[in-house]
């Protein structure tokens, strides 16, 4: 399986331009798969439009992200620096042949939890389940401290707000006032970190070696770490998944419910002790998925 790596700050549209013409090329020269850090960019589909938007579109665009429409399954979902999307692009066949569409996105899950349990996430898993729609819940969770995942129309780091909510542990202060403006005053994530709970009661080697400090009083909650949306044309696969790396989540999730669902969605960097590079993650994806998905390949 070839790939083809795109590097970092790429447009959405060059990307989408690099999928449609290995499609076109792929009984040519056979399956690939398009790996991409995408500059910020907001997707959307036919289906559900903008209906999860909770910013105005114009205030999006204002904050530099791009809005395009994608023709792929799912929901509204975003793109960015420190998150790897990548496009497999396989000949599944035609569905009036018994191409196996649910069969693939679900290998595709299981590709991904491979991928990420090797990182050093073990709860990674897919869910079952239907959304507020009826159709499948697609995509990658795992369990995470509450402080290291950002519900919907979270504020930008910085803001002096603390939630108290039930729903949150109160150990971020990453959470806006009503009417809050989303400017980013901070480059950086001022948050307390279970991290960094971590090394202050056991030393800096806990953190380093991955150690969390856990206490009844701190809250789990599940949350979504990779999104899957697929398309298939003339029997061949485009899209695929986008998996957070080291993404600055809050720059999406204060202007959209992200795959219209409301739950938490989280990353490596927030998850893991030392977050892997992106290098070391799209080692993992050619050595671990690709394989996987390669068996997928239909030739004519």
């Amino acid at each position: 399986m070839r790939v083809i790596d795109l590097g970092a700050d790429v447009a959405y549209v060059d990307g989408l331009a690099c999928m449609r013409a290995t499609m076109e090329r792929i009984d040519d020269d056979g399956p690939a798969l398009i790996l991409i850090e995408h500059r910020p960019t907001i997707t959307i589909t036919r289906r559900g439009g903008t209906h999860a938007f909770v910013s105005p579109r114009a205030l999006i665009e204002a904050d530099g992200i791009d809005v395009v429409e994608a023709d792929r399954g799912g929901d509204v979902t975003f793109h960015g620096p420190g998150q790897l999307t990548a496009y497999p692009i396989l000949r599944l066949g035609p569905t009036s042949l018994g191409c196996d569409v649910v069969g693939y996105v679900r290998a595709l899950e299981a590709a991904i939890v491979d991928v990420v349990v090797a990182l050093g996430v073990p709860s990674a898993r897919s869910i079952e389940g239907r959304d507020h729609e009826g159709h499948f819940l697609t995509g990658v969770w795992c369990d995470a401290v509450g402080d290291e995942t950002t519900g919907c129309n979270s504020s930008p780091p910085g803001d002096e707000h603390v939630d108290n909510s039930p729903t949150r542990a109160a150990l971020s202060v990453n959470s806006s006032p009503p009417g809050d403006e989303h400017v980013d005053n901070s480059p950086t994530r001022e948050a307390l970190s279970v991290n960094s709970i971590a090394a202050l009661a056991f030393g800096p080697q806990a953190a380093s070696s991955g150690l969390r400090a856990r206490s009844h009083a701190v809250e789990m909650r599940r949350a979504k770490l990779a999104a899957i949306g697929v398309g298939l044309g003339g029997g061949v696969t485009r899209h695929g998944f986008a998996l957070n790396v080291s993404t600055h989540l809050e720059h999406y999730t204060r202007h959209i419910v992200p795959c219209g669902l409301q739950e938490s969605v989280t990353s490596l960097e927030r998850l893991l002790a030392r977050t892997p590079s992106m290098r070391e993650v799209k080692a993992r994806v050619v050595d671990v998925a690709a394989p996987q998905l390669q068996g997928w390949h239909r030739r004519l």
